[in-house]
């Protein structure tokens, strides 16, 4: 589970979601350029997979879904943590033009008004399931990091059972 965001080269005429033509098409560039403009913006950052770069952040972690096409169109972030991803994703653009799609708010991310309106979002709606499933009786654990193979740590348990003389309690 995770806050996700689209980088994208998209015109500043399209404001909204609403506003994508329906031939819309993005383009952040040719492969190798893409991946050196990352690695320059961002020295951490992790690509030893060049198509799923790993940021592990202070208070955040953020997966790079880059895919493997070649020009790269458009770049996912599946981020998980806390407010200090703004920043990250904030001087991504600034360095390369490109723009931030909060796919929580269905807008961009305007980094004047309120930019981590989407992540605010996300955690609301997280930590729903998850008082949902301790309702159940589930033991849920979250974690802000995942795990180097980018599964997300969040186990989920089952109640323990009772035993079967216990059944009035």
């Amino acid at each position: 589970m995770s806050w996700d965001v689209m980088l994208m080269n998209v015109s500043p005429t399209i404001v909204t979601g609403d506003d994508f033509p329906e031939d819309f098409t993005s383009e952040l560039g040719p492969r190798a350029q893409v991946l050196s403009r990352m690695t320059a913006i961002l020295p951490s950052l992790d690509l030893t997979d060049p198509t799923w770069g790993i940021l592990d952040g202070d208070d955040f972690f953020i997966e790079f879904n880059i895919g493997d096409r070649d020009p790269v169109d458009v770049m996912t972030l599946h981020i998980r943590g806390g407010n200090g991803v703004i920043s990250v994703i904030q001087r991504i653009c600034e360095h390369t033009g490109w723009r931030a799609f909060d796919t929580s708010t269905g807008d961009f991310i305007d980094f004047t008004a309120n930019p981590a309106e989407g992540l605010h979002q996300w955690r609301a709606s997280r930590d729903q399931v998850v008082a949902s499933l301790e309702a159940e009786g589930k033991q849920v654990v979250t974690d802000v990091k995942v795990n180097k193979t980018g599964v997300d740590i969040m186990e989920i348990t089952a109640p323990k059972r009772k035993k079967w003389w216990a059944f009035w309690k």
